[in-house]
C-alpha cells in the first residue's frame, strides 16, 4: 500500500526475517529497535515527514514516541496501541494521533455482525 501511494519509507524492525522480506519488497529496511534514539537517528527520523509506530509492547511504544519527538520535533507521529487507556500518555509524550487496536477490532466486529445479520443463511449465536 505504501509503495502504491508513492510513499517512501524506512522499515525498522528487530526481526531480521521481516527486515529481509521488506528489503525483498523494495523497502529500505534496518534491523533495530524503533524505540531507541540511536536507531531512529540511523533510520533518518529527523528528516521524516511521518513516523509510524506499530510496536506491540506498551513500554517500547511509549519510549519510541518520546525518542521520536526528541529526534524529530516537528514530525507527525502516529502510533498503534492495544488499549484505549494508553491514548492520553502517548499524546502527552508527543504522538499526534493514536490508533487503538481494541477500538478498531470492536468496530470491525460490529460491522461484520451487521453485514452478516442482513445476509440470508444460518447464523450462530
Amino acid at each position: 500500500m505504501l509503495q502504491a501511494a508513492g510513499l517512501v519509507c524506512v522499515v525498522l524492525d528487530q526481526n531480521s526475517e521481516l527486515v529481509r522480506l521488506a528489503r525483498q519488497d523494495g523497502f529500505s529496511a534496518l534491523r533495530g529497535d524503533g524505540a531507541g534514539r540511536t536507531q531512529l537517528d540511523r533510520a533518518g527520523a529527523a528528516r521524516a515527514r511521518l513516523i509510524v509506530f506499530a510496536i506491540s509492547a506498551p513500554l517500547e511504544e511509549r519510549q519510541g514516541v518520546a525518542a521520536a519527538r526528541e529526534v524529530a520535533p516537528r514530525t507527525t507521529i502516529v502510533v498503534r496501541t492495544r488499549y484505549v487507556r494508553a491514548i492520553e500518555e502517548l499524546m502527552r509524550l508527543g504522538a499526534n494521533d493514536v490508533v487503538v487496536e481494541e477500538f478498531e477490532a470492536s468496530l470491525e466486529l460490529f460491522a461484520r455482525a451487521a453485514e452478516l445479520s442482513d445476509s440470508p443463511g444460518p447464523h450462530r449465536a
